[in-house]
């Protein structure tokens, strides 16, 4: 889930619980809440910016950009399984790091995804440690106070580690 804010109000903006649909609903009692069912289950979702969020869906490799503001699907992107993970249930978290970068986990990998009009581009990264997570699904990105580098937290399903 995530806030957005548009026309100066905010809205949060999540899964439903029987990961059906995406659902926008402001903030403040009684206000406007939008839902839009998608063709597959949705599993996590990770904000780009205002209007636009990524979603990854329960099976799969497929990265869906959702248009937050209109309530619509922008566009599916697919994933050949020989450029990312050896899991079988596919994708398990998602990270925006920009409208073309994201980082994507499994059980044991994060891969970065670049966008392109080529199609997506998929780079498994070597991490210093080897460790093995129940599902790495919550991804949260920071910067260092310096600003010079990145930071991802991972955390697993039943965060254990």
């Amino acid at each position: 889930m995530c806030f957005i804010v548009q026309k100066d109000e905010l809205s949060l903006v999540y899964i439903d619980a029987d990961n059906k649909k995406i659902v926008r609903q402001n903030i403040i009692p009684g206000k406007e809440r939008t839902e839009c069912y998608l063709k597959k289950q949705p599993n996590r979702l990770s904000k780009i910016n205002d209007e636009t969020v990524a979603v990854i869906y329960k099976k799969g490799l497929e990265v869906l950009i959702f248009n937050v503001k209109e309530m619509k699907e922008e566009k599916t992107s697919k994933m050949p399984e020989q450029h990312i993970f050896d899991s079988a249930n596919g994708i398990q978290g998602i990270l925006a790091l920009s409208v073309k970068n994201f980082i994507l986990s499994d059980k044991m990998h994060l891969c970065v995804l670049k966008m392109n009009e080529n199609g997506p581009i998929v780079k498994k990264l070597d991490l210093l440690s080897k460790v093995e997570f129940d599902t790495a699904r919550r991804l949260t990105h920071a910067f260092t106070s310096d600003g010079k580098k990145d930071i991802i937290f991972i955390a697993d399903e039943n965060d254990k580690e």
